[in-house]
């Protein structure tokens, strides 16, 4: 069927049609994780980077008195967690000949720097979604988000190359819960997992701004 606001053919033929100089995306919506990861970024350096951590205490302290036999032995506490660069690729793909076109005194949008604004706008979006992945897509050389992060072994037996069954304490808290997500158990689970000042910094100052805001 016809549109019925569409202009005759005596009018098609005789005005020029009019293109708003805007480029209006109902497809992309705000990605806060992308922005969060990449506000705390460090610089890569190496082929790989290694992080320390403590597994376990050492030899048992003793009491003694005088001359008393003091333990000489040693025991192994530490171990690296082992990373590896990952990399992500956006293309932009544009005919010559569309180029060509798109420069003439008609031009309203510059189509190389609308496309490549867009494709950016892509990447970061999709990149956000990579952060909130496991790394098992495109057989294993997407980034390690949060998916393999924040897990108990359920998804990644491994992390930074480690087991997880060996060392207990990459396991994540994972709790299963249902219906609403309310504040109560938001903050229960933030008792779960602090341990002094040690806490999550990050769902902490979340959670104060619900709060306070």
């Amino acid at each position: 069927m016809a549109d019925p606001n569409s202009p005759n053919v005596n009018i098609q033929t005789t005005t020029n049609q009019y293109l708003a100089p805007a480029w209006v995306d109902q497809v992309l919506r705000d990605n806060f994780f992308f922005g969060e990861v990449l506000s705390k970024t460090e610089k890569w350096d190496g082929s790989q980077m290694l992080f320390p951590i403590k597994y376990q205490k050492g030899i048992a302290s003793v009491a003694f008195n005088g001359f008393d036999q003091l333990p000489t032995s040693q025991q192994p506490v530490s171990v690296n967690m082992t990373f590896y660069p990952t990399f992500v690729a956006t293309n932009v793909a544009l005919a010559g000949s569309d180029l060509s076109v798109n420069k003439t005194p008609s031009q309203k949008l510059n189509l190389l720097t609308t496309m490549m604004k867009s494709r950016a706008q892509d990447g970061a979006d999709d990149i956000g979604n990579f952060f909130q992945g496991d790394g098992s897509s495109f057989g294993g050389k997407a980034p390690a988000g949060l998916g393999n992060t924040v897990d108990d072994g359920t998804v990644a037996s491994t992390y930074g190359g480690l087991s997880r069954a060996t060392y207990a304490g990459l396991n994540a808290t994972n709790t299963a819960s249902g219906g609403t997500v309310s504040l109560l158990k938001i903050r229960q689970l933030a008792n779960s997992i602090t341990d002094g000042s040690v806490e999550p910094d990050f769902f902490s100052n979340r959670l104060h701004h619900m709060v306070i805001h």
